[in-house]
């Protein structure tokens, strides 16, 4: 995932104006400073992965509208499949990746995606369940209750992960709820 995989996630969700995308960002836990989000989008803009437009605003003064251009498109899907593969299901930027799934049009794979991330998990879950059984600790040990909270998060991503393939199997990325 690049630096400037929430810009583009973030215009492909809605926001048209620089400064509503850094509000968006903001309430989505993702801090960016005003300075560097208008540097970013400067450069993304260079790069052809957005278009700015020049308007007027209600009150005459200039806005710049982002969009993104076919270039920002394909970036964005290749980064939200890395994201959606990669990213804690906690993370800001995973939660971000599910809004744009159909804008960056990955729903086709989102199946597969979740599928691999499934495995991995239980396989993880697997692991972490025989290593907190065969550990000698005290009861009542704080390192044991951590990996049994570890553990309950990682059945809680199963649960989750499960419940959206089987959507996803049944009609698409629209039956997550992000379409």
């Amino acid at each position: 995932m690049s630096d400037d995989f929430a810009i583009l996630a973030g215009v492909a969700a809605g926001p048209a104006y620089p400064y509503q995308l850094l509000e968006f960002l903001n309430a989505r836990g993702l801090r960016a400073t005003r300075s560097t989000l208008y540097r970013r989008v400067d450069g993304l803009v260079a790069e052809g992965a957005l278009l700015a437009r020049e308007v007027r605003g209600e009150r005459g003064h200039p806005r710049r509208t982002l969009e993104l251009t076919a270039a920002g498109l394909e970036r964005l899907g290749g980064e939200t499949r890395s994201v959606l593969r990669d990213e804690p299901l906690e993370s800001p930027f995973f939660g971000l990746a599910l809004d744009c799934v159909d804008a960056a049009q990955v729903a086709t794979d989102l199946g597969s995606v979740f599928r691999e991330r499934l495995l991995q998990a239980e396989r993880q879950l697997a692991e972490h369940e025989q290593d907190t059984a065969s550990a000698d600790e005290p009861s009542g040990s704080w390192g044991r209750a951590a990996r049994e909270r570890h553990i309950a998060h990682i059945r809680t991503d199963i649960i989750w992960m499960r419940e959206a393939l089987g959507r996803t199997v049944e009609g698409g990325a629209d039956m997550l709820g992000i379409g």
